[in-house]
């Protein structure tokens, strides 16, 4: 099937109870990520969304390390509904490498892709021409930010360790960014969209950079993207509740849902497990990874 610019997959086999009357708000977890990522912005326009719509939920939004951790913090249940990886939700839901998590998806992000981007001012025109310099990744339990850019890098037999002077670890997206920008890095790992929505688009509509003053010199295919998981034991009129403010929040909550990404976006749709195949091949390279550093 063609993908849309907005994806949902709501797995068939849950079944939903209709909304009741809630005289007492409910509040719910929503776990994110590091700053400066695609997951605290959606995290912040969802709780938006979810309160133009129905101010009985009070959803908190939590900055987590990201997927990795957001998982066992669901398992655990320190959050009610998380951002998690298409990659990682694909390994928890099938058991590899462990037991299958009691955790239900609600609806996937939209796909996007990787890429390294450097100064538009600098002689670098390909990875080639950045043997020997210094990379700035994200956060080792990053997945756009980390485990992507060294997906791409392992495809052209590149070891980020022995090919770059250094590999550094800025900490967020945006970080990345300005440490090109500063140029304690010749080349940046990070995450695209479209043109016209991508990182460097939204640091430079905020006006932290200049989107001009950066090139792209490697930008991979789309990956399908992060879908929002749930437990599967939440209340019943709670889940109904946070899908159906999924569903109507393109038209209930417009300008909300525009945020989600500067109003490119159109709905959710729904979508069946085949459009998570493409990342298999990423997960098992996550788990040579693991293994390396084991």
């Amino acid at each position: 099937m063609a993908l849309t610019r907005r994806t949902s997959l709501l797995l068939v086999s849950t079944v939903f109870a209709a909304p009741t009357a809630r005289a007492q708000p409910m509040k719910v977890r929503l776990g994110t990520a590091t700053p400066g990522g695609g997951f605290p912005v959606y995290g912040d326009a969802f709780v938006a969304a979810i309160k133009a719509q129905d101010s009985t939920l009070e959803i908190e939004a939590i900055n987590t390390k990201g997927s990795t951790e957001n998982v066992p913090m669901l398992e655990a249940d320190k959050l009610d509904i998380a951002l998690v990886q298409g990659e990682v939700v694909h390994e928890v839901l099938s058991g590899f490498g462990r037991p299958p998590a009691n955790l239900k998806v609600l609806t996937a992000m939209y796909p996007t892709a990787g890429l390294f981007v450097v100064r538009a001012d600098s002689p670098y025109h390909t990875m080639e021409d950045l043997k020997g310099k210094n990379l700035g990744l994200v956060d080792p339990n990053s997945t756009s930010g980390n485990n992507v850019p060294r997906f791409l890098l392992n495809k052209s037999k590149i070891n980020p360790e022995s090919y770059f002077a250094h590999v550094t670890y800025t900490g967020s997206h945006e970080n990345a960014v300005i440490a090109l920008q500063q140029k304690t890095v010749d080349v940046a790992a990070n995450w695209w969209n479209a043109d016209t929505d991508s990182n460097l688009t939204r640091m430079a509509t905020k006006n932290l950079v200049k989107k001009d003053d950066f090139r792209i010199v490697y930008k991979s295919d789309l990956i399908p993207n992060s879908p929002y998981a749930f437990l599967a034991n939440l209340p019943p009129d709670l889940k109904a509740a946070i899908i159906k403010a999924f569903n109507d929040s393109p038209t209930k909550a417009k300008a909300a849902f525009d945020k989600l990404s500067d109003g490119k976006d159109r709905e959710f749709i729904k979508v069946d497990a085949k459009y998570y195949e493409p990342v298999v091949e990423l997960i098992k390279f996550v788990d040579q990874l693991r293994k390396q550093k084991s």
